[in-house]
């Protein structure tokens, strides 16, 4: 089994979505993410994941707003768990929490974490393992 070890810490964005980290290329050889965010400062107001589809592609938004919600149809109900004082999703995630992250990136060449806290200084940091079969 493949595994890639993934460590990116950055400050989110304030209006707009800024990346977390330069983006992680796993050269389309992985189908898991297992990450734990973890915001240290402000609430975010917004978590993203992008991937590149090959290495000429532009990178495309996977996971954004409320994609998150289990109740919509991109994510599924066990793809992400909360931890700490309130179980909230990853895109809202309150300062001094944390939560896991279990996502489906199969076929990605690479991909790239964004976060928004609206005052652009919560402090994100990201830790875990791309897996994959080859």
């Amino acid at each position: 089994m493949k595994r890639i070890a993934i460590v990116r810490s950055g400050t989110a964005g304030n209006a707009a979505l800024a990346d977390i980290g330069a983006p992680i290329v796993l050269n389309s050889s992985c189908e898991r993410l297992l990450l734990e965010v973890a915001n240290a400062t402000t609430a975010l107001t917004d978590f993203g994941v992008q991937i590149q589809p090959h290495a000429d592609a532009s990178e495309h938004d996977k996971y954004t707003g409320t994609d998150w919600n289990p109740a919509n149809a991109v994510m599924g109900p066990n793809e992400w768990s909360g931890k700490g004082a309130t179980a909230t999703y990853v895109n809202t995630l309150p300062a001094g929490e944390s939560c896991l992250l279990d996502l489906d990136i199969t076929g990605a060449y690479a991909v790239t974490f964004q976060a928004k806290d609206g005052a652009g200084t919560a402090t994100v940091t990201i830790r875990g393992h791309a897996v994959g079969e080859t």
